[in-house]
């Protein structure tokens, strides 16, 4: 995985500033999007005809029982007040000009159309934009510094670049043979390798492959999460997760915040739903202390607005180990028991509980209420 560091950015930068369109179609948005699933639909000539196409993806979503469809608009010029307004039409066009299907029979949309420039956006193009989209949720932006940061969270570059970017781990005669096979693949980010890995090779490695790999792997699987966090997206993430649950390093605990969020989401993946249960199931108070503040202030949010919600017993049994944990600090158990005094009494019955509670939640009330 790529280092987040000012010189990684800085040679990144220096890539995209240099690329022509048709280099970053072929060397960046392919491989991105066939690596996320998707399939290249169609690659339109530049000029009239495309209806601001330049490329069109697709992917079955299952649940939808239909095909979703982007159209992507590739550039790689610096877009400024004197060709935002021909950017912006060219975004409608792409959004709402139909295209025919590939059997000729008829023709489709596109579900999403959007911007991928190699280039800088200035100020106030970029206002002029982010006014127009705000009103057009299916149109979205990715600008030269959102490709700098997938190309440090995915991996996925050019080799010509990537030779020039720092990793966590450098494939030196003092990395194993597993390790660097591993690491190999997250880097590569190709679809079916990584289905490979993560359905088959990590079950036989698991036990030879060092820490450090082990933490890049649910780096990736929490990066690959934050890409797609639809419902369809979240099952793959939420079996990975589960089954190299022994992977997470402690410095790592904080993000199984994201689990409860979609373990008590009142919209979850239901397709995922066991694997977030039984990931759930396996977080422990240690690691809850590693993100304590956020975990109490989601229980008092359940607690408070969303009682009968069945998802959060997992978590009141969390509260409860955390109540008779002697490391805690007295103010966090005293919170936590108004918490379980609120779950069982109600803010009749426990008004200084509920009052305590606001208060840390950061609302202001009225005592005398």
């Amino acid at each position: 995985m790529i280092e987040n560091t000012p010189e990684n950015r800085q040679t990144i930068t220096g890539y995209l500033e240099s690329t022509n369109e048709d280099t970053f179609i072929d060397e960046f948005i392919t491989p991105f999007y066939s690596s996320h699933g998707y399939y290249l639909y169609r690659i339109n000539s530049h000029g009239p005809g495309e209806g601001g196409k330049d490329l069109i993806f697709y992917r079955n979503v299952p649940i939808f029982y239909d095909n979703e469809y982007i159209a992507i608009q590739a550039k790689a010029q610096s877009i400024t007040t004197s060709n935002v307004v021909e950017i912006v039409s060219q975004l409608t066009r792409a959004l709402y000009l139909p295209f025919s299907t590939k059997s000729g029979n008829g023709t489709t949309m596109a579900n999403y159309a959007i911007l991928i420039n190699a280039r800088k956006i200035n100020n106030e193009a970029n206002d002029t934009i982010c006014s127009f989209i705000s009103k057009n949720p299916n149109i979205k932006i990715l600008a030269q510094e959102n490709v700098c940061e997938l190309i440090i969270k995915t991996g996925i570059a050019p080799s010509i670049l990537l030779e020039k970017l720092s990793k966590y781990i450098d494939n030196n005669e003092d990395s194993s043979t597993e390790d660097r096979h591993v690491l190999s693949i997250l880097l590569n980010n190709n679809s079916q390798d990584i289905e490979l890995l993560f359905n088959v090779q990590l079950q036989v490695l698991k036990t030879v492959i060092s820490d450090k790999i082990k933490g890049l792997v649910i780096e990736y699987i929490f990066n690959y999460w934050d890409n797609d966090p639809t419902w369809s997206g979240t099952v793959k993430p939420m079996k990975w997760l589960n089954k190299y649950f022994d992977f997470i390093q402690p410095p790592q605990y904080n993000k199984l915040m994201k689990v409860f969020n979609e373990l008590t989401s009142l919209t979850p993946s239901f397709a995922a739903q066991s694997d977030t249960y039984s990931i759930s199931r396996k977080i422990t108070t240690t690691m809850v202390k590693s993100f304590l503040d956020e975990f109490i202030r989601h229980c008092c949010v359940l607690v408070l607005y969303y009682k009968n919600n069945t998802d959060i017993s997992i978590l009141l049994g969390l509260l409860k180990n955390l109540k008779n944990d002697d490391e805690l600090g007295e103010q966090y158990r005293n919170l936590v028991n108004d918490i379980l005094n609120l779950y069982n009494n109600g803010p009749k019955n426990a008004k200084q509980s509920y009052i305590n509670v606001m208060h840390h939640l950061g609302n202001d009330i009225d005592n005398d209420n």
